[in-house]
């Protein structure tokens, strides 16, 4: 079982502020989200799900600190991040109730923070070696990695990327373990 949330429509337009649960055969639209948003972070079950940050819709400027939690059928607002950022294509790790997500991109800047999530509150972890956004995440918090998506000099929309190293996290300190054979952004992985 798996779901999906938010995100831009086919053939561009708008935000939108839906989600739809895949129970390993067909795709089922569940509850609308609570606020319709892109490039945002994001992990969990069908029945522990979260998402936060991200893009507002088309038109308004900024980056949500919103978070919001999914059960499966509906979805209810959690706790606000410390630190506005979008541009994670997915890339968060772990369920609702031991989370975290790192790197992005702040409004004026590529980060390296490591935020972290136990269903309450948010604080900060070790921030990643190298940083990257539009990148991917996938593991937990106490055994995390980190792939994909463009360094500090590079732009989205640049066409080249230069590969980059995926790290891992052991809970404590993130270590870069190798670069990636292509250089590529925007995508995602899993565990």
């Amino acid at each position: 079982e798996a779901w999906v949330v938010s995100g831009a429509p086919t053939g561009g337009g708008n935000y939108t502020a839906t989600s739809e649960n895949w129970n390993g055969t067909t795709w089922t639209n569940s509850s609308a989200n609570i606020i319709a948003r892109g490039s945002c972070f994001g992990d969990g079950s069908l029945t522990e799900g979260w998402v936060t940050g991200g893009q507002k819709a088309t038109g308004v400027s900024g980056t949500l600190l919103t978070t919001e939690h999914y059960d499966g059928t509906t979805w209810s607002a959690g706790a606000s991040i410390t630190e506005q950022r979008n541009s994670g294509t997915g890339g968060g790790f772990g369920d609702r109730y031991n989370s975290g997500f790192v790197g992005g991109y702040n409004g004026s800047a590529k980060v390296s923070t490591l935020s972290l999530y136990k269903g309450i509150a948010w604080s900060t972890g070790t921030s990643i070696a190298q940083i990257q956004s539009y990148n991917t995440g996938a593991g937990t918090p106490q055994n995390a990695m980190t792939a994909l998506g463009t360094g500090n000099t590079e732009h989205s929309n640049s066409g080249t990327y230069t590969p980059k190293n995926s790290q891992t996290y052991n809970g404590t300190s993130w270590t870069i373990t190798g670069a990636l054979t292509r250089g590529r952004t925007v995508g995602t992985g899993g565990n």
